[in-house]
């Protein structure tokens, strides 16, 4: 019986010249540097690749059926974020690391919910250039914790929102609230209108 066929390939995965060899009788005749690696591809963990070039991984991990998948992710992006700095506030991919985060808030799972708060009570001050020019997106998303049944989540969107309120400038904020009151979710309008009372209108 004829030995089994494969294809040679790189460690990426990809077709080497077209080439199909029975077992190691090709690999092994080619000189040494002609050799092509087969050994399965080994991705470093992710806690070490701290590097924007990770965000689609990262993207992908935030779908996980694993809640710990999903949870440890969120400890990863904000540790992107901390060795960026505060010039990330000005990238191009700032905006995808605020919604995997805003994705958290809204997790089937409390603790990767709740991790995402204590994500963005950190991310908010952090990067204040960057949290102003897209307070439609943060607010939006904190409304809809405001609609959850769990009141420990309620709580802290309430807070999250009293937070981003004393960080960014208020004009970049009226035009958010007021959108979110007149179009946002019902169940949130009042806690919306509350803030948007006490923080402004009579102070």
């Amino acid at each position: 019986m004829l030995p089994s066929k494969r294809l040679i390939t790189t460690g990426k995965g990809l077709l080497r010249s077209g080439l199909v060899v029975r077992d190691n009788i090709f690999q092994n005749s080619l000189p040494v540097h002609n050799k092509v690696d087969l050994s399965p591809i080994k991705f470093p963990p992710l806690e070490e690749s701290k590097d924007l070039d990770m965000l689609p991984i990262l993207a992908i991990n935030m779908g996980s059926n694993y809640w710990k998948t999903r949870l440890d992710t969120i400890d990863t992006l904000m540790s992107i974020a901390d060795e960026i700095g505060k010039k990330f506030s000005t990238s191009g991919k700032f905006l995808m690391i605020l919604q995997l985060l805003i994705k958290g808030l809204t997790d089937s799972n409390v603790k990767v919910a709740l991790k995402a708060i204590s994500a963005l009570e950190k991310f908010i001050p952090m990067f204040k250039t960057g949290i102003e020019q897209n307070a439609q997106t943060l607010l939006t998303g904190l409304s809809t914790v405001l609609c959850s049944a769990n009141a420990t989540l309620k709580n802290k969107a309430d807070i999250l929102i009293d937070l981003l309120i004393d960080t960014i400038e208020t004009i970049h904020l009226a035009q958010p609230f007021i959108h979110l009151i007149l179009y946002g979710n019902s169940r949130a309008r009042s806690i919306m209108i509350t803030h948007l009372c006490g923080n402004w209108l009579f102070n």
